[in-house]
């Protein structure tokens, strides 16, 4: 009686399964995706110590890590922007609608209201773009930080799995 010789999964291929498994996707999915038989992928699995969600928190910290580069750029823009605007309400108030009496800086009443409107508007603009820009506060700002040292801390376990040649991502 003779056996059929055993067809090896190549390298490559058990990389992409790996990393399909540890990124979140179930096994089923993953047998389907490559065309492997699922006892395969169980025996793979077992052999080499897979755990299933292990990089699906890293791939999420460099997604946000990514959006957070985007936003943080666009924020830096906006912040300029009102810091102009502000300056050039001050520098209205500051010029031609100005008058003085008895040494004190007095608005005419349609100076003092085209300000006042100029003002809330531009503090109206800020409040918005602060929600859609994501300009925090310290808390927020810390508790992103420590979000990042996670990320960090799960990027240099990935590189030593890397230098073993366990997974590519």
């Amino acid at each position: 009686m003779s056996t059929t010789p055993r067809k090896k999964v190549p390298a490559k291929i058990k990389k992409e399964a790996r990393k399909l498994f540890e990124s979140g996707m179930d096994m089923y999915d993953v047998a389907i995706e490559l065309k492997l038989n699922i006892n395969t992928l169980y025996n793979l699995s077992s052999k080499e110590g897979w755990e299933k969600g292990v990089l699906s928190e890293l791939l999420y910290m460099k997604e946000q890590e990514i959006l957070t580069e985007k936003i943080a750029e666009r924020r830096v823009d906006r912040m300029e922007t009102y810091r102009v605007l502000t300056k050039g309400v001050t520098d209205i108030a500051a010029a031609s609608q100005t008058t003085l009496r008895n040494g004190k800086v007095i608005l005419d009443m349609e100076g003092s209201i085209a300000l006042a409107n100029h003002a809330k508007a531009i503090q109206t603009n800020f409040m918005i773009e602060k929600e859609l820009y994501g300009i925090m506060s310290p808390s927020q700002e810390l508790e992103l930080s420590v979000q990042r040292m996670k990320y960090e801390e799960l990027k240099r376990k990935l590189d030593v799995s890397n230098n073993e040649g366990d997974i590519e991502l």
